[in-house]
C-alpha cells in the first residue's frame, strides 16, 4: 500500500555491505567494493575510471540484459586488458544483510545491529562460450547455492527492491528524461508520465482487465442483436398457430378432464389407503427404530448390570477380605495394647522400684559419706589424742625427774614411805589396767548401742510409710476394679447391641432386596396394565360410539369387533391373541358403511379405527387343508358367532398352525418345502418369511371371547351381531390399586433403606467403640492385677516386719538390749575394780601427803604438777581409747556400708538396663500400635469407601434392573403392535392393488404440462366447466399414474379424505363430459405437436437471449467497476505524489512550485499528464522550456516525491548532480543526507558539494587499464 512519508525509526532494513567483483569489466581479478555505510555512500574517482561499472555490476547481479549494461552480449562483461586477454568468466557477488539501526546522535549515530541469520550472498557469474552457436552461460548463486533468476528476483522483490519500476535506480542521463516524457504514450508500446505513474501507483494491471472487458461487452451486445431478430420471427410463426392449437388443447382438456374424474374415485381409495399404509409404515419403522433402541438400551443395560453383578461381587468379597484385615489388626492391635499395658505396668513397677532403690542408695550414699567423715574425724582425734599422750608423756617425765630429784634429796627421811607407795603402786597398776579394758569395752558398747538405735529408728520410720502406700494401693485397687466392672458391662451390653444390630441389619437386608423384586414386578405389571387400559379405553371410546350411531339408524351395516363375533378355547387364547393383529377390527357389511364409519370418526374426531368389509371378502380357500404332523390351524379351532363371519377370520388368520411348543413350531414351519405360518401355545410365533417373535414380560391374551365366557354371554341375553363389544381384562380400579401398591412399595423400600444406613452407621460406630472399651478393660484388668500383686508384696512385707522372731529387726533390738546388758556389767565390774583399788588408792594418797609434809612447798608443788600430768594423761588415754573403740565400729560400718551399697548400685544398674530393655520394647511396642492403628484406619476408611461403593453400585444395579424391566414390558407391547400393523398393512396393501388394478385402464391424451398451463383467451363455458373441482381447503396435489403402453402422465386430484356429496357430483360431471367428448370427437393431436416444437423454439431462443443479455450486463458492470477501481486507486495516489511533488521542489529549489496537471481532468487516463513547474522568481512553464540545471531540478523533486510515495531500502543515483551548480547540489546532498535516516543512498559524484557530506567515500581508480578501489571513514581524516 502506498504511504505518504516514510516512519522516523524503521525496525528493520535491507542494506547492500559490500561487493565483490571478480573479472568484471574494467576489474581484473577480485575487487572488494566497500564496505558501504548503511545510510550515505559516495563513489568518487575521474572519468573512465569505472565508477559506473560499479552500477553495472549491481545491474547484472539483479538480473538486467546486457544492453542495459552497455554491451552487446554477456561475455564482454569479461575484463580483458593487455595483462588479461583471455579469461574464461567473470563474477558480481553482493553482500546484503537487514540491520536495526540504533539510537543516538554524534558516533552512535552510526550504530546498528545486524539482525541474525539475515546474511545474504547473491551471486551472478558469466562463463565465456568458445564456440559460436553456444550462448554464454550465466549462472545465479545464493549464499553459494545455484539458483535462478526467478528465485533471485523474487527474493529481492520479497526484500522490498523495486525491480518492477526500478525507482531505486537513476542511471548517468536519465535524470532528464524522467521529467521529459510525454503526458502519455502514442500507442500501448509507448511510455508516458501517465504510464509511468500508474506503474508507480499501481493501477496500471486494471489496464488489461478493462481491456479483456470492453472486449467482451462488445461481442455480447452484437451477439444479443442477432438473437433478438431470430426471437421475433419465432414469435410471428407462434402467433399464427394459436387459433388451431386452442381449439385442440380444449379437446384434448375436456378428455382428460373425464379420465381425471372417473380417476378421482380411484385416487381417493389409494390415497387413503397410502396414507394408512404410510401411517402403518412410519409406525413400523418408529416400532421397529423403538426396538432396536430398546435392544441397545437393553444390551446395554444387561452388560452394565452384569458389569455391576460383578463389580458388586467384587467389591464384596474386597469388602469381606478388608474386614477380615480389619479384624486380623484390630486382634493384632489388641495383642500389642495388651502388652503395651503389661509393658506400661512393667516399666511403671521398675520406675518405683528405682526410685525405691535410688532414694536407699542415696541414704546410703549419705550414711556412708557422714561415717567417712566420722571416721576421718575420729583418726583426727586419735592422731591428735597420740599427741597430747606423747607430750603428756614427756612433760610427765620431765616432771618426774624433777620430782625424783626433789625425792633424792628426800631419799633418806622419804625412802621408807616411798618404798611402801611404790609397793601399793605395783599394786594399783594390774587394777588400772583392768579399768582401762572395762571403759574401753564400755565406750565400744556405747558406739553398737547409739547405731542400732539409729537403724531402729530408720526402720520405723520405712515401716511407716510402707503402711501408708498399702493404703493408697488398695484404694486404687478398689477404683480399679469398679472400673473393671463397669467396662465389663458396657463391653456385655456393646456385645448384645452389635449382634442385635447384625441380627436385624441382615433381616432388613433380606426384607430390602424382597421389597425390591416386589417393586420391580409391581412396575412392570403397572406400566403393562396402564397401557393396556390406554388401549383398552381408546377402542372402547371408538366401538361406543359407533354402537349408539348403530342404535340410532344414522349408520348401518356394523357386525361389531372381529375378536368378539366368535369364541375360541380357553388354552389356545395367547395364540389366537398373539397371531392376529386385527382381532380389534371393526367388521362390517358394505364398503359404504365403512366409508359412513370414517366420515363419522373424522367429522367427531373420536379415534382411529379399522374396518373389515364383508362384501369385499371372498369365500374360497377355507376348506380344511393336510398339515404337517395333523396340527390343527388356529381358523379350524375359531367357532364363529354367524357362519357369514367365516370368511373375516380366514382373512385374519389364514393357515395359521398351532404348534404345541417352539421345537415342534420349527420343524412345522422350515422342516418341509412349504413353509407355514406357526404359533405355540406360549405366544411364539414364526412367520412364513422366517422371521420370529416372542418373549417379552407380558403375554398377550384376551383378544377373543373365551368359549365358555361367550356362552354365558349368549346366555345372558346379548345383543347380537350389531354390539361393539371390549374385551379389555384391565379395569382403572385395577391399575389404580396397582398403583397404589407401587407406591406403597416404593416408600415402603425408601424406608427400609434409610433404616438400613442408619443401622450401618450405627453399627460402625459399634464396631470401632467396642474394641477400643475392650483394650481399655484390658488395660484395667492389668492394673488391677498390678495393684493386687503389689498389696500382696506390701501385705507380705508388712508380716514380716510384725513377725519379731527371725527378722534383722529384732535381731538388732536384742542385740542392742545384750549391749546394755553388757554396758551395764562393764559399769559394775568397773564399779567393783573401783572399790577394790580405793583402799590401794587412799593408801597411797596418806603416804604421799606425808612425803609431801616432808618434802616442803616445793616438793608439794612438783608432786601437784606431776599429779596433774598423769591425771591429764589418763584423761586423753581414756579418750583415745573411746575414740579407737568408736574408730573401730565406725571402720566396720563403713566396710557393711561399702559392701550393701556396692550390692544396692548393681541392683540399681541391672534395674535401670532392664528398664531401658523394657522402654525399647515399649517404643518398639508404641511403633507396632501406631502402624497397626495407622492401618486400622487406612483399612476402615477404605471399608466405608467399598460400602458407599457397594451401595452406590447396588443402586445402579436395580435402576439398571427396573430400566430392563420397563424396556421388556415396552418390547412386548411393541411386538403385539406390530402383528396388529402388519395385517393392516396387508388390508391397505390389497386396497391400494385393486385401486391401481383400475387405473391401469385409464389412459390421459399425452400433452406437454407447459401447454396444458397455458391460458386459452376465448374458451368456451363447457371447457372451464371440465375444471377439476378443489378441495375445501382450496389445495390440490399431483399424483403419477401409470398406464399400459403409455407414458407417465401427471392427473390433479383432491388430497383430502372423500367428503359427503362427492359421488353424486362427480358422476354428474362425467356424465357431462362424456357427452361432451360424444359431440366433439377426438382432437388433433398433431397440431399439438406443432404447437409444441414452435414453443420449444420459441423458449429456447428466448432463453438464449435472456443468457446473452445476463452475460451482456454482468460485463458492462465489470467495466464499470474496474474502470470505477482503476480511477480510485490512481487519484488518491496521483493526489499524493502531486502534494510531494510540490513540497519536493520548493524544498530543493527554496521557493519554486510545480505539479502534475492532468490534461482532462474528467477522464485522466484519455490525454495523460503534464509536468509544469515554475521556478524561483519565474512564472509557470512546461518541462521542456527549462534549462538543463532546472530540469534535473525538476526531475529530482518527481523522483524524490515518488520515492516518499512508495519508498524502497536502496537507492542508486549515478552523477544526478552533473548539470547543477555548487548551490544546488549542496541542497540536493543536503537533502538526500537526511533522507539517508532510514534508507542506504549509494551515489555517484564528482562534486565536492555532493560527496563531502557522504559518510563513507569509495573511491575508484585505474592503474595499468584495471581498476582498483579504496574505501574510507571521511571522519577519520
Amino acid at each position: 500500500a502506498p504511504v505518504a512519508d516514510m516512519p522516523e525509526h524503521a525496525a528493520q532494513r535491507l542494506v547492500i555491505s559490500k561487493m565483490v567483483l571478480h573479472n568484471f569489466k574494467s576489474y581484473a581479478g577480485a575487487v572488494e567494493i566497500g564496505p558501504f555505510h548503511k545510510s550515505f555512500t559516495s563513489i568518487v574517482g575521474p572519468n573512465g575510471s569505472g565508477k559506473s561499472n560499479v552500477i553495472d555490476a549491481l545491474l547484472f547481479v539483479f538480473g538486467f540484459k546486457s544492453r542495459k549494461l552497455r554491451q552487446s552480449k554477456l561475455s564482454d562483461l569479461i575484463h580483458k586488458s593487455v595483462d588479461h586477454l583471455h579469461l574464461a568468466s567473470c563474477r558480481v557477488d553482493i553482500h546484503f544483510c537487514e540491520i536495526i539501526d540504533r539510537e543516538g546522535d554524534g558516533a552512535d549515530a552510526d550504530a546498528f545491529d545486524v539482525v541474525a541469520g539475515t546474511q545474504l550472498v547473491i551471486s551472478r557469474s558469466v562463463e565465456r562460450a568458445f564456440l559460436a552457436k553456444v550462448a554464454d552461460k550465466s549462472v545465479y548463486k545464493i549464499n553459494d547455492r545455484t539458483s535462478s533468476f526467478t528465485e533471485v528476483t523474487t527474493l529481492l522483490r520479497a526484500k522490498g527492491v523495486d525491480l518492477d519500476h526500478k525507482r531505486f535506480l537513476i542511471l548517468q542521463g536519465e535524470v532528464d528524461s524522467i521529467a521529459l516524457m510525454k503526458p502519455k504514450g502514442v500507442d500501448e508500446n509507448d511510455d508516458g508520465l501517465l504510464e509511468y505513474l500508474e506503474d508507480i501507483i499501481g493501477t496500471s494491471e486494471y489496464k488489461a482487465q478493462i481491456a479483456a472487458s470492453q472486449e467482451a461487452l462488445e461481442a455480447a451486445q452484437e451477439r444479443r442483436g442477432e438473437q433478438l431478430n431470430v426471437l421475433k420471427v419465432a414469435e410471428r410463426e407462434r402467433q399464427s398457430m394459436a387459433p388451431a392449437f386452442r381449439d385442440a388443447m380444449r379437446m384434448v382438456r375436456a378428455e382428460n378432464a373425464l379420465v381425471r374424474t372417473r380417476n378421482q374415485y380411484y385416487q381417493f381409495s389409494i390415497i387413503a389407503s397410502e396414507r394408512e399404509r404410510d401411517r402403518i409404515q412410519h409406525e413400523l419403522a418408529t416400532l421397529k427404530a423403538q426396538d432396536a433402541d430398546d435392544a441397545a438400551q437393553l444390551a446395554q443395560f444387561q452388560a452394565q448390570s452384569h458389569a455391576l453383578v460383578e463389580a458388586l461381587q467384587a467389591k464384596e468379597h474386597a469388602l469381606a477380605a478388608l474386614h477380615a484385615e480389619l479384624a486380623a489388626t484390630r486382634q493384632a492391635l489388641e495383642v500389642v495394647d495388651r502388652d503395651d499395658i503389661a509393658q506400661e505396668e512393667t516399666w511403671k513397677h521398675m520406675q518405683r522400684k528405682l526410685k525405691k532403690l535410688g532414694d536407699a542408695v542415696a541414704k546410703d550414699t549419705h550414711a556412708q559419706a557422714d561415717n567417712t567423715t566420722r571416721v576421718t574425724n575420729l583418726q583426727g582425734d586419735r592422731d591428735r589424742l597420740h599427741d597430747q599422750a606423747d607430750a603428756l608423756k614427756e612433760r610427765l617425765a620431765t616432771e618426774e625427774a624433777a620430782l625424783n630429784a626433789i625425792r633424792e634429796t628426800l631419799q633418806q627421811r622419804t625412802a621408807p614411805i616411798q618404798a611402801e607407795i611404790e609397793k601399793h603402786q605395783a599394786d594399783l597398776v594390774p587394777w588400772a589396767a583392768k579399768k582401762d579394758a572395762v571403759r574401753g569395752k564400755m565406750a565400744v558398747l556405747t558406739s553398737r548401742i547409739q547405731l542400732i538405735a539409729d537403724t531402729l529408728q530408720e526402720r520405723e520410720r520405712a515401716t511407716e510409710q510402707l503402711a501408708e502406700q498399702r493404703d493408697a494401693l488398695q484404694q486404687a485397687l478398689e477404683r480399679k476394679e469398679a472400673e473393671g466392672a463397669e467396662l465389663e458391662a458396657r463391653v456385655a451390653r456393646l456385645s448384645e447391641e452389635q449382634a442385635a444390630l447384625e441380627q436385624a441389619q441382615s433381616e432388613r437386608l433380606q426384607a430390602i432386596a424382597t421389597t425390591r423384586e416386589q417393586l420391580k414386578t409391581v412396575t412392570a405389571q403397572c406400566m403393562e396394565s396402564r397401557h393396556v387400559l390406554q388401549g383398552s379405553q381408546s377402542r372402547s371410546h371408538v366401538h361406543r360410539a359407533l354402537r349408539m350411531e348403530s342404535v340410532q339408524g344414522r349408520i348401518a351395516g356394523i357386525c361389531g369387533r372381529l375378536g368378539d363375533l366368535g369364541s375360541v378355547e380357553t388354552a389356545y387364547d395367547v395364540a389366537v391373541t398373539t397371531a392376529c393383529g386385527s382381532l380389534d377390527n371393526i367388521v362390517v357389511d358394505t364398503v359404504e358403511s365403512a366409508q359412513a364409519c370414517l366420515r363419522f370418526l373424522k367429522q367427531n374426531n373420536v379415534g382411529r379405527a379399522t374396518f373389515t368389509c364383508l362384501d369385499k371378502l371372498s369365500s374360497a380357500n377355507m376348506q380344511p387343508i393336510p398339515t404337517p404332523e395333523n396340527v390343527p390351524r388356529l381358523f379350524d379351532l375359531i367357532e364363529p358367532l354367524d357362519a357369514r363371519y367365516r370368511p373375516a377370520f380366514y382373512q385374519a388368520f389364514k393357515n395359521t398352525l398351532l404348534a404345541q411348543d417352539l421345537a415342534q413350531a420349527n420343524r412345522i414351519a422350515f422342516g418341509g418345502r412349504q413353509r407355514f405360518r406357526v404359533v405355540t401355545l406360549a405366544g411364539q410365533l414364526i412367520d412364513a418369511s422366517g422371521t420370529m417373535s416372542g418373549g417379552g414380560g407380558r403375554i398377550s391374551r384376551g383378544g377373543m371371547t373365551l368359549r365358555d365366557a361367550g356362552a354365558r354371554a349368549r346366555g345372558s341375553g346379548g345383543s347380537g351381531p350389531a354390539s361393539v363389544a371390549s374385551t379389555a381384562t384391565v379395569t382403572p380400579e385395577q391399575v389404580l390399586a396397582m398403583e397404589q401398591e407401587r407406591d406403597q412399595l416404593q416408600e415402603r423400600l425408601a424406608q427400609l433403606e434409610h433404616a438400613q444406613r442408619e443401622a450401618v452407621s450405627a453399627l460402625t460406630r459399634l464396631r470401632r467403640e467396642r474394641p477400643a472399651v475392650e483394650t481399655r478393660l484390658d488395660k484395667v484388668r492389668m492394673d488391677v492385677a498390678y495393684h493386687a500383686k503389689q498389696a500382696a508384696d506390701d501385705a507380705g512385707r508388712g508380716r514380716g516386719a510384725a513377725a519379731s522372731d527371725g527378722t534383722p529387726a529384732n535381731a538388732e533390738a536384742q542385740q542392742a538390749q545384750q549391749h546394755m546388758a553388757e554396758h551395764a556389767q562393764h559399769e559394775q565390774e568397773l564399779a567393783e575394780l573401783d572399790a577394790a583399788t580405793t583402799q590401794i588408792e587412799t593408801a597411797i594418797a596418806d603416804l604421799q601427803a606425808q612425803v609431801l609434809s616432808i618434802g616442803g612447798i616445793d616438793f608439794r608443788t612438783k608432786k601437784a604438777q606431776v599429779e596433774t600430768s598423769r591425771d591429764e594423761l589418763a584423761l586423753v588415754r581414756t579418750r583415745a581409747t573411746k575414740v579407737a573403740a568408736e574408730l573401730a565400729v565406725r571402720e566396720k560400718t563403713a566396710v557393711k556400708l561399702a559392701d550393701a551399697l556396692a550390692a544396692k548400685r548393681a541392683e540399681l544398674a541391672a534395674l535401670e538396663a532392664e528398664r531401658d530393655a523394657v522402654a525399647a520394647r515399649r517404643e518398639a511396642t508404641a511403633a507396632d500400635a501406631a502402624r497397626l492403628r495407622a492401618q486400622q484406619t487406612q483399612q476402615t476408611h477404605a471399608a466405608a469407601l467399598l460400602e458407599d461403593a457397594i451401595a452406590e453400585r447396588r443402586a445402579q444395579a436395580e435402576a439398571a434392573d427396573a430400566a430392563m424391566a420397563e424396556i421388556r414390558a415396552r418390547v412386548a407391547q411393541a411386538a403385539s403392535r406390530r402383528a396388529a400393523l402388519a395385517h393392516a398393512q396387508d388390508d391397505a396393501d390389497r386396497k391400494i392393488q385393486t385401486c391401481r388394478e383400475s387405473l391401469a385402464a385409464l389412459q390421459l391424451v399425452p400433452v406437454d404440462p407447459a401447454l396444458e398451463d397455458e391460458a386459452l383467451p376465448g374458451a368456451p363455458a363447457a371447457a372451464a366447466s371440465m375444471a377439476v373441482p378443489a378441495t375445501p381447503s382450496g389445495r390440490s396435489r399431483r399424483n403419477t399414474v401409470s398406464t399400459p403402453g403409455r407414458r407417465r402422465r401427471d392427473v390433479a386430484t383432491d388430497a383430502s379424505d372423500s367428503d359427503d356429496a362427492g359421488d353424486t357430483r362427480d358422476e354428474r360431471h362425467m356424465a357431462r363430459l362424456a357427452a361432451l367428448m360424444k359431440e366433439k370427437g377426438r382432437p388433433n393431436l398433431s397440431v399439438l405437436e406443432d404447437w409444441k416444437e414452435l414453443t420449444a423454439k420459441f423458449m429456447a431462443r428466448k432463453a438464449a437471449l435472456d443468457e446473452t443479455t445476463a452475460l451482456r450486463d454482468t460485463c458492462q458492470q465489470t467495466l464499470e467497476t474496474l474502470s470505477r477501481t482503476r480511477l480510485d486507486a490512481f487519484m488518491r495516489g496521483f493526489n499524493i505524489i502531486s502534494a510531494k511533488l510540490k513540497e519536493m521542489y520548493q524544498l530543493i529549489t527554496l521557493g519554486g512550485n510545480a505539479e502534475l496537471e492532468l490534461v482532462d481532468s474528467l477522464d485522466p487516463f484519455s490525454e495523460g499528464i503534464l509536468f509544469s513547474v515554475m521556478p524561483p522568481k519565474k512564472s509557470w512553464k512546461n518541462i521542456s522550456n527549462l534549462s538543463g540545471g532546472e530540469k534535473t531540478l525538476s526531475s529530482l523533486a518527481l523522483v524524490f516525491a515518488l520515492h516518499k510515495y512508495r519508498p524502497t531500502p536502496l537507492y542508486v543515483m549515478d552523477e544526478i548532480d552533473a548539470a547543477l551548480d555548487f548551490r544546488n547540489v549542496s541542497i540536493v546532498a543536503n537533502y538526500i543526507k537526511a533522507r539517508t535516516r532510514l534508507g542506504q543512498f549509494i551515489v555517484i559524484s564528482l562534486r565536492n558539494d555532493m560527496f563531502e557530506l557522504a559518510d563513507r567515500l569509495v573511491g575508484i581508480y585505474k592503474t595499468n587499464n584495471t581498476t582498483k578501489s579504496v574505501t574510507i571513514d571521511p571522519r577519520q581524516i
